[in-house]
């Protein structure tokens, strides 16, 4: 008998119970990134070089969705890796990789998600305006900043700002706080995590937030 024929297949959910085993629960939940394994297998002959598969490992953390294609900044991922922005090695692999972004916003509305606060339940249940306590100081001093991205009044302009600024003109608002004016990018998310099996049931957006905090936008 075929010993490869017979044996079970392995399913999403006891895959990823084998890889929380191999790197241990905490380091799973604090996030993972595939990764096509040809890229290592494969490095010299796509001519790919440390740097480059370093550069190709954050991108694909940051590329949630088909369809959004990742643009974290240069600066961004330099300061990750360990290497200084303006060295001759660190290059865009996606060339205008702001423009792709933007027209990616135009068309289909997805403002990418890169950041989320996270309060662990039992704070929640003890302090019951907690989360919205929190919520009010990140918009307040979201307010705060975009009054002055508006007015032009920031000193020294970053690229992020530049990209606030950009999004800005699309949007009207750069940095969309609640689950109401980002439920269209939450929802793919969720949808593109189910069927890569990085959850093993459906959820709603409602049910990642703390209830106090659902109906809240700014």
């Amino acid at each position: 008998m075929d010993a490869k024929a017979s044996a079970k297949p392995i399913t999403r959910a006891k895959e990823l119970q084998i890889n929380a085993q191999k790197w241990t629960k905490p380091l799973m939940d604090a996030g993972w990134t595939v990764m096509p394994t040809v890229i290592f297998e494969r490095q010299k002959a796509l001519g790919l070089d440390a740097l480059d598969v370093n550069i190709l490992l954050h991108l694909a953390g940051y590329w949630w969705t088909p369809d959004n294609k990742p643009h974290p900044s240069k600066r961004t991922i330099a300061a990750a890796i360990g290497v200084e922005v303006n060295a001759p090695d660190v290059k865009p692999l996606i060339p205008n990789a702001l423009e792709a972004g933007l027209t990616a916003l135009r068309q289909r509305g997805h403002y990418p998600i890169n950041h989320l606060v996270v309060i662990k339940d039992e704070l929640i249940a003890k302090h019951g305006d907690l989360a919205a306590d929190v919520f009010d100081a990140f918009a307040r001093a979201k307010r705060h900043y975009v009054e002055r991205l508006k007015a032009g009044r920031i000193e020294k302009p970053t690229e992020v700002d530049e990209v606030h600024r950009r999004v800005m003109e699309i949007t009207g608002e750069p940095l969309p706080y609640g689950i109401a004016p980002n439920r269209n990018v939450i929802d793919a998310l969720l949808g593109h995590a189910l069927t890569q099996g990085i959850i093993t049931k459906p959820v709603t957006a409602e049910e990642l937030f703390a209830p106090s905090t659902r109906a809240l936008v700014e």
